[in-house]
């Protein structure tokens, strides 16, 4: 009878050991869960990482291009700088006003001057 309480107490000593491993296994911080949150951020890492590895090298081949090509300071300097070339010829569209704005009210509008038109400054005079 001694025996057989002993050996229950080590099996109820056994399965309580055996809970609290499994407790620490899938419930507390440093288990299941922590791995699982550490995957997603590794996840959004390697995303992150990927997005930035294309940025660098189309960044690496337009320095490339710049140090080697002509063609890519000129289209660089078009687009940043606006460059005319030469012997080449710069055409500025305007559009007319919209039904009913006068032509001060249009951002960006010149007014009429020329012969036989007042230059704002005479207007008054």
């Amino acid at each position: 009878m001694h025996g057989e309480i002993v050996r229950l107490g080590l099996i109820g000593l056994l399965a309580a050991l055996l809970l609290l491993l499994q407790y620490d296994l899938w419930i507390a911080g440093n288990g299941v869960r922590q791995m699982q949150q550490l995957q997603r951020e590794i996840a959004t890492q390697r995303r992150a990482d990927h997005k930035m590895r294309k940025r660098n090298d189309a960044l690496e081949a337009e320095v490339k291009d710049l140090k080697t090509g002509l063609g890519a300071v000129e289209a660089l300097a078009r687009r940043e700088l606006g460059m005319i070339g030469k012997g080449e010829t710069f055409y500025q569209v305007v559009h007319p006003p919209r039904q009913g704005a006068s032509p001060a009210s249009v951002k960006g509008t010149p007014t009429p001057s020329g012969p036989g038109t007042p230059a704002p400054s005479d207007a008054g005079h």
